[in-house]
């Protein structure tokens, strides 16, 4: 386990699973509402093919939380740009683990919100990485998320900017399930594997609701991964690896995926791989076939540096 305190003497959590001389390193961004402590199982398939792996709690995630308030807040702060700072955060955990892995790959992998993210990272600090891994992501034009920031500073000014607002939840969410209805809970897009599911459900650090300003400072850096200026940021010679269900409501049942990896490829990455996998939902690496996952996962990796 790890603790960074940043630029903002805000302290950053981070799961670890590190075994002695890795021949490379995975730093993962999870997604929503979720934490880094739910990639355990990846971080062990992988710890046994030579590769340290850390997971970092985003802000108002996980423990990154201090406090019940904290929770589904990138920051209170009305002056910050909450986007900058979880990218920071990155940032600064990346440039911890050089020091700690000298002359060691790193990739990171980024899930859903993280996935963004991620993008957003590399933007910024591609040449610092080997590899970016993105799962259960999406691609959407820049005016789709220009409307929905609206309706973010909407319900900032009638909730204030703590207020955590149904009506985005809704817009958001509302509709994931309907493809597998009648559903059992609220929460089947997420996996086949009730199980997995249920563990979600179950978990009191998952499925909360994000702050009016943390999503309207999250479609405002929406907006910027979406425009190819700021995507053709990410050093060409970065190799990519995008995978996502098909089934899968965030990535537009893959429509979305498929359009992120034109719009990467449009901006020049050359060493680009999609994989869809047949009926699977939001998150692949707690999927019913989530072993084939694991497996493609290491494959890509094998095939780098």
């Amino acid at each position: 386990m790890l603790k960074l305190t940043v630029d903002d003497h805000h302290e950053i959590f981070i799961h670890s699973w590190p075994i002695d001389s890795p021949s490379k390193v995975l730093l993962i961004a999870h997604g929503m509402a979720e934490h880094g402590a739910r990639y355990q199982t990846l971080a062990t398939f992988l710890n046994n093919y030579g590769i340290s792996v850390y997971a970092i709690d985003h802000r108002g995630h996980g423990k990154s939380v201090k406090s019940e308030d904290e929770i589904g807040h990138f920051t209170r702060n009305p002056l910050d740009d909450s986007w900058e700072k979880v990218i920071g955060d990155l940032e600064k955990t990346v440039k911890y683990l050089k020091t700690l892995y000298q002359n060691t790959p790193i990739f990171l992998l980024g899930h859903s919100m993280g996935s963004f993210i991620s993008l957003g990272y590399a933007i910024r600090y591609g040449s610092s990485l080997n590899g970016l891994i993105l799962s259960g992501s999406n691609f959407s034009p820049a005016f789709f998320y220009q409307s929905a920031r609206i309706i973010a500073a909407l319900e900032s000014l009638r909730q204030g900017i703590e207020g955590k607002s149904d009506l985005i939840s809704f817009l958001s969410f509302g509709s994931f399930n309907k493809k597998f209805e009648p559903a059992r809970t609220e929460f089947d897009w997420l996996s086949r594997d009730p199980n997995q599911v249920d563990l979600y459900i179950n978990d009191p650090h998952c499925g909360f609701k994000l702050s009016n300003k943390s999503w309207k400072d999250l479609l405002g850096g929406l907006i910027e991964i979406s425009k190819q200026e700021n995507l053709a940021r990410i050093p060409s010679n970065l190799p990519v690896y995008l995978f996502a269900g098909e089934h899968d409501p965030v990535g537009g049942f893959g429509k979305g995926v498929k359009q992120l990896a034109t719009e990467l490829s449009t901006c020049g990455i050359t060493n680009l791989k999609l994989k869809l996998y047949s009926e699977g939902r939001h998150e692949m690496i707690n999927e019913i076939n989530k072993s084939e996952v694991f497996q493609d996962i290491i494959d890509w990796i094998k095939t780098i540096v």
